[in-house]
């Protein structure tokens, strides 16, 4: 067996099967195995994630198809950013916490489009970084 077949075999072996008195919970939180019972709630948990956000994207679905308000509302905010963008402006997306890392992420996807985009912490905003945001500039906040 080769030095990197050992290393990808090292891997993905199980820990051994703890012997101490601790139940499985106890072990899995102290960073030990997860027993059958827990591996079958992490399923259970994760099924449950899949149900909420398949049951999220259907009634936002059924919004845009049903609700002029939501319709327009959609329409002018691509407007917005499109003529933005035609216009040398920038999409300026603001977040904080997770909301903010989720911007982040935002901008870098914006910008491998080549789509001109930039985060704007609102913090630093009040601390001078606002002046980065321009007239023919679109804020977007998380």
């Amino acid at each position: 067996m080769g030095e990197s077949e050992m290393l990808s075999t090292a891997m993905f072996q199980l820990p051994p099967t703890p012997t101490s008195p601790l139940s499985s919970a106890a072990m899995s939180d102290a960073g030990g195995s997860i027993d059958e019972t827990g591996s079958r709630d992490a399923l259970a948990t994760a099924l449950h994630v899949i149900r909420t956000e398949r049951d999220a994207l259907t009634q936002l679905e059924s919004r845009y198809e049903s609700d002029v308000i939501a319709q327009e509302g959609f329409a002018n905010s691509v407007d917005a950013i499109s003529t933005s963008i035609n216009s040398g402006g920038k999409l300026v997306v603001v977040g904080v916490g997770k909301s903010g890392k989720i911007g982040q992420k935002a901008v870098a996807t914006m910008n491998s489009f080549g789509i001109r985009c930039a985060f704007l912490h609102p913090t630093e905003a009040l601390h001078g970084d606002l002046g980065m945001i321009g007239e023919v500039n679109v804020l977007v906040t998380i």
